[in-house]
């Protein structure tokens, strides 16, 4: 992948943006879904990476620099954790 000068690599936003939630991504997303965790994040300090699961499925991890936004997300949008 070519890197371009200014943009932040994926590298860099799990390691400014210690906080993460990591949410499959189902074969076919909603859109709507989508479109309301973007609006819940809208005053959050965060960032997104897509990863490529290898045979699991693909995954969205979203970085947060606060613990707080990170647990509040996962709350409304993530899976309960046993």
């Amino acid at each position: 992948m070519p890197y371009r000068k200014g943009e932040l690599t994926n590298r860099q936003k799990l390691r400014d943006w210690p906080h993460h939630v990591v949410i499959p991504i189902p074969p076919v997303v909603g859109l709507p879904h989508l479109q309301d965790m973007h609006r819940f994040c809208k005053d959050m300090d965060c960032q997104t990476v897509s990863v490529n699961g290898r045979g699991q499925g693909d995954s969205a991890v979203w970085c947060f620099r606060s613990k707080e936004d990170a647990d509040a997300f996962n709350a409304r949008f993530g899976y309960p954790r046993g």
